[in-house]
């Protein structure tokens, strides 16, 4: 570290990179933590089972009119 200070460009740039650096990993934490939220409290995927049990109750229904505005 002593020798960093010897140098008079490496004593005016040190706390502007340090500054820098520290700024940047705080940045990269942010943005990691916020692409892992969503990861980290998503609850479980439902089992086939109960995926199969909803599709069988499942009902569709549609009404198809072409006299409707602005319709193609």
């Amino acid at each position: 570290m002593f020798l960093l200070f010897q140098n008079h460009i490496y004593k005016n740039t040190f706390p502007f990179l340090l500054l820098t650096s520290h700024v940047a990993t705080g940045a990269f934490g942010f943005v990691l933590g916020i692409y892992m939220l969503p990861l980290m409290i998503e609850p479980p995927a439902p089992d086939d089972n109960e995926v199969k049990a909803m599709a069988e109750q499942a009902q569709y229904k549609a009404q198809f009119r072409r006299d409707l505005k602005d319709s193609d």
